[in-house]
């Protein structure tokens, strides 16, 4: 029988290339995205929350 060599190391390189890749679109995500190309000049949406609790004078909870 005739015995294969090399298969392995070039499926183990890919392997490890693609891990890379991951890697480097996750460190990418995790920095701002396309915020890094566009200098972080604030091309989004601007979002302004304005959150008001109701008054606590006389509300009609039951005060056990």
């Amino acid at each position: 029988m005739a015995e294969q060599s090399g298969g392995g190391g070039t499926t183990f390189l890919a392997f490890i290339v693609g891990g890379l890749v991951v890697l480097v679109v996750i460190l990418f995500l995790a920095l701002g995205g396309t915020s890094l190309f566009s200098g972080g000049g604030g091309g989004g949406p601007s979002v302004d929350v304005d959150i008001q609790a109701p008054s606590s004078d006389g509300g009609g909870g039951s005060g056990g």
